[in-house]
């Protein structure tokens, strides 16, 4: 049979489509979690980490490169989404 796991489930918020300019990828962490703070509009602090699920480069208007990102967000406290984000 299965085992139960007594663990609390960790939850995670994957967003998609994060585009961040090529010229900015060696600050790319520091962006990603202020542009994920700001879409979950929380404080970065709130956020416990994050995980690069995908990365891609978007080229189609030279010369506006872009890298987009899909991401995976664990929060300190899932509490304090806020009810507007859309999922």
């Amino acid at each position: 049979g299965r085992k139960k796991c007594s663990e609390r489930k960790i939850r995670m918020i994957r967003i998609n489509q994060i585009k961040i300019p090529y010229q900015n990828q060696g600050q790319e962490y520091e962006i990603l979690k202020n542009k994920i703070s700001k879409l979950l509009k929380l404080s970065p602090s709130d956020i416990k980490s994050f995980e690069i699920v995908r990365k891609s480069v978007d080229g189609r208007y030279k010369p506006d490169i872009y890298f987009v990102y899909m991401v995976d967000v664990f929060l300190k406290d899932e509490r304090k989404i806020k009810k507007g984000i859309p999922k």
